[in-house]
């Protein structure tokens, strides 16, 4: 764990949605009690755009989801 496969593969994935695929966007979703998803998120430059309540069931208990995004101009800045 913390090897920065995940990072590297989300890394990828949004350059291939980006430059293959042409979208404007890439969003993605976590649990809010999932630190290192929160992390990697950031790390590959997707910003917190929201919160949504109670939409994930997780032990038997429904919880919060935080929604990330980066658009293709943001993710464009950072190759520079």
């Amino acid at each position: 764990m913390g090897n920065g496969f995940a990072t590297e593969m989300a890394s990828k994935l949004i350059e291939i949605c980006f430059k293959d695929i042409k979208l404007h966007k890439v969003s993605a979703s976590c649990n809010v009690n999932n630190v290192q998803s929160r992390k990697g998120m950031e790390k590959v430059g997707k910003i917190k755009e929201g919160e949504l309540r109670k939409v994930r069931f997780r032990n038997g208990v429904k919880v919060n989801e935080y929604k990330y995004g980066i658009l293709y101009e943001e993710w464009e800045s950072t190759l520079v």
